[in-house]
């Protein structure tokens, strides 16, 4: 947590704790203020004296004026603690600017980390090009043959076709084999959460 929120939060739990202990003592006084009230209604039917029942009845009285004037107390305070807080809010923000910043510097770094990746998963495809041309060429050669018996047969090279193997391929539910791309949910997965899908561990393992 940066100094600015930590301070805000500060602020916020110190105003909090004034109002809430002034909220107790509202329900406090309530709670007394109902005792006195059944209390006067009783002596009103008993042999209580008018002495007696004045008494009861400016005790209700004063804390009718203590009740408002606590309510009057939190009412402000509720108010202040938006002032104060509305305050504070331009600090925060600014700190929250410098901070979000601070951790920006770190993701250049690991988006170049990516695109390497990148460029060896290229390179490496590059690779596998001599072999797609070599039978890209047998076939054309099949092709040929073909045509001068006048039986033309073959209509797939049979030579594996990448675009199968750009996404995963299931069987059911079951992942039965990895594609060669990360999709959109697993690359906000691993950057928003940090979490990845479970066969990343199983296959670096076999690295």
């Amino acid at each position: 947590m940066f100094k600015e929120m930590g301070a805000f939060k500060n602020t916020v739990a110190q105003l909090d704790e004034q109002i809430s202990s002034f909220r107790r003592e509202l329900w406090e006084k309530r709670d007394k203020k109902t005792t006195l009230e059944k209390r006067y209604t009783a002596m009103l039917d008993d042999d209580s004296t008018l002495s007696e029942i004045n008494k009861v009845k400016k005790q209700i009285e004063d804390l009718e004026t203590e009740i408002q004037i606590i309510q009057d107390k939190i009412d402000k305070l509720e108010k202040s603690k938006t002032d104060k807080l509305g305050a504070l809010l331009s600090e925060v923000r600014e700190g929250y600017e410098r901070e979000v910043a601070e951790l920006s510097a770190n993701i250049p770094p690991v988006f170049e980390e990516v695109r390497k990746h990148r460029a060896k998963m290229l390179l490496a495809l590059q690779k596998a090009s001599q072999y797609y041309q070599s039978a890209s060429e047998l076939f054309t050669d099949l092709h040929a043959a073909e045509r001068l018996s006048g039986k033309r047969e073959s209509h797939r090279m049979g030579f594996p076709d990448i675009r199968s193997f750009l996404q995963d391929r299931h069987e059911g539910h079951k992942l039965a084999e990895i594609g060669l791309l990360i999709t959109l949910d697993e690359a906000l997965l691993a950057y928003h959460t940090g979490k990845v899908p479970a066969w990343v561990q199983e296959y670096t393992d076999k690295q």
